[in-house]
């Protein structure tokens, strides 16, 4: 930066001259500077945003061996069952087993399968020797269902009879409802 004098009747005035001459201006030469030590710097972490609405379920898909569907109208419903809460449209898939399942009738094999909201389960159906226990391994896909509560059961069935009795191994028996789709 230069320093500029003038002489006006016996007075000295003096001044700076702004930029010398080709020079950067004083404001730019600060700029560089400040931008110089402000350089890979940050500051404090800001606040969290808000959390961002939940985004729709991913796709799912399932198959099962295909076997006979259970009976419309069975004779009795196995006292266990659970539930699906389904928040949207979907096909339920339902698995059960028990290493100990016996149904004795009257006359005749039963048979056993699962429902969701009375409704057979296609390809569940499994016939049962009267009277001798089984290893069940049941599963299925139902329909779309909407959504809502829905209510997957185990029925028993005796073609040429009535149910007598039954015989199940309460601490290996396993029964779940699964929302494919949605």
């Amino acid at each position: 930066m230069a320093i500029a004098a003038v002489v006006v009747g016996g007075l000295v005035i003096a001044f700076l001259a702004v930029p010398a001459l080709g020079g950067p201006s004083l404001k730019k030469l600060v700029k560089q500077e400040v931008s110089k030590q402000l350089a890979n710097k940050t500051g404090p972490q800001g606040a969290p945003g808000q959390s961002g609405q939940q985004g729709p379920a991913g796709p799912t898909a399932a198959g099962v061996l295909p076997d006979t569907d259970p009976v419309a109208t069975p004779d009795s419903v196995y006292p266990a069952s659970s539930t699906v809460i389904a928040p949207s449209s979907g096909r339920v898939l339902v698995i059960f087993s028990a290493s100990v399942f016996l149904i004795d009738c009257s006359a005749g094999n039963p048979s056993i399968g699962a429902y969701v909201d009375g409704v057979p389960v296609p390809d569940t159906r499994r016939t049962l020797t009267d009277n001798v226990a089984a290893d069940l391994n049941i599963s299925g896909i139902t329909a779309t269902v909407s959504p809502g509560v829905h209510s997957v059961t185990i029925r028993m069935d005796c073609p040429s009879g009535t149910i007598m009795g039954t015989t199940v191994a309460t601490n290996e028996l396993a029964l779940t409802g699964i929302l494919l789709g949605g």
